[in-house]
């Protein structure tokens, strides 16, 4: 996952340049659309700044679904990502072919590991909490922010339309100073389907490759945690 990552990190810093990047990455399960003050003016505390980007982030967050994804790269070997949620706040994924799992449930999110044979679960909250899930948000937010972007300038990538898992899709690409990428959002539910990226030799690839509805049991821990509590004052 890390050269992935990297590649995301590129293209972030390429939406910044062009003038279409997020003020804050907002993550699926949470709310992406801006607030209005008593006077009328906005308020981008829970938003982004960018109204197509949170406006993505808002269909794709209340979209009841189940996603698995393929990672395949340069010199990494394949691994499988699931992300399943609810429409109404819950977020799940799992990770290591399934044997891993972070649930988050409003300001209270669950993980958990050897899901397969042993599962041990630990529960926390706050800030703490958050920094369990920060990883996958950042993963979801660069391509979202990618076609929010294109939507929203429609001059400097170039769109298109793809099936992805059997869905409808909405795509943009865009090839500059040696960075190339591709990112693209089920035309429905607005959730990322897929994104291809390559910079300085080295390419990688995230894909969906099966949707359907979310499980009950997406939700549930596959065994009782251990409450750990916030650390007070820290903030990712």
């Amino acid at each position: 996952m890390r050269k992935v990552m990297i590649v995301l990190f590129v293209a972030a810093m390429l939406l910044a340049a062009c003038g279409g990047s997020s003020k804050k990455s907002t993550p699926f399960g949470a709310q992406g659309n801006t607030n209005t003050t008593k006077a009328g003016s906005k308020d981008t505390s829970s938003g982004s700044g960018n109204d197509e980007y949170d406006a993505l982030v808002d269909k794709a967050s209340k979209a009841r679904i189940r996603v698995t994804y393929k990672t395949s790269g340069s010199d990494q070997q394949d691994e499988f990502l699931t992300l399943s949620q609810d429409g109404n706040g819950k977020v799940a994924y799992f990770t290591d072919d399934g044997d891993s799992q972070v649930i988050a449930d409003g300001d209270t999110y669950t993980s958990c590991s050897n899901v397969k044979t042993t599962p041990s679960c630990t529960q926390l909250t706050g800030t703490t909490g958050k920094a369990a899930t920060a990883g996958f948000s950042a993963l979801f937010a660069g391509p979202l922010g990618a076609v929010a972007a294109a939507k929203g300038t429609g001059s400097f990538a170039d769109k298109s339309s793809e099936t992805v898992a059997g869905r409808d899709a909405e795509c943009v690409s865009l090839d500059y100073v040696g960075v190339k990428w591709k990112s693209c959002a089920d035309k429905e539910t607005g959730i990322f389907l897929k994104w291809e990226g390559s910079a300085g030799g080295s390419g990688s690839s995230f894909a969906a490759t099966e949707v359907g509805d979310p499980k009950d049991s997406d939700f549930t821990p596959p065994a009782t945690p251990e409450t750990v509590p916030s650390i007070p004052g820290y903030n990712p």
